[in-house]
């Protein structure tokens, strides 16, 4: 407990603030000590007590842009070639995705694990993935950075 200590742990999002008091981490630190519960649950309460300890945000990028219908199969075999490369440290997952309503329109998202692992992946190549795919098949992308304040999943 010494790590946590007797003050409360302060969070600050885009619209509020949020506060864990050392009662509640002390009762994340119990439902991390291992017990009769699954793998993933035993995860998802060491992920609560280490964000107590030491809050970091992840980050997105978000990089869109059109493609021209001639060089879309290219484009779309070009990202799933990297499939099973290496990522950079940091990176956590990056989806395609294809807008419905507007033809040829492309975002790719990548979530990473904190900005500080997005900067060094940023200093280390000469060229982001992400951007170099678009130049390559005609489209100069937008490219922004959106912070991860909470995110759900199954």
């Amino acid at each position: 407990m010494a790590l946590i200590g007797d003050s409360p742990v302060h969070f600050r999002t885009r619209d509020e603030d949020l506060v864990i008091t050392p009662k509640i981490a002390r009762k994340l630190i119990r439902l991390a000590k291992p017990r009769s519960r699954t793998e993933s649950e035993n995860e998802a309460a060491f992920l609560l007590v280490k964000t107590s300890r030491h809050p970091i945000m992840q980050v997105m990028t978000v990089v869109e842009g059109k493609i021209p219908k001639t060089r879309t199969k290219e484009f779309l075999s070009m990202y799933a070639s990297v499939k099973d490369q290496a990522k950079p440290p940091g990176w956590k997952r990056s989806m395609l995705l294809h807008d419905t309503s507007e033809e040829g329109l492309y975002r790719i998202s990548t979530l990473w694990e904190s900005r500080e692992a997005l900067e060094q992946m940023r200093k280390n190549a000469r060229v982001p993935f992400a951007v170099e795919i678009f130049r390559m098949h005609g489209s100069e992308p937008d490219v922004r950075i959106f912070e991860v304040p909470f995110a759900f999943e199954t």
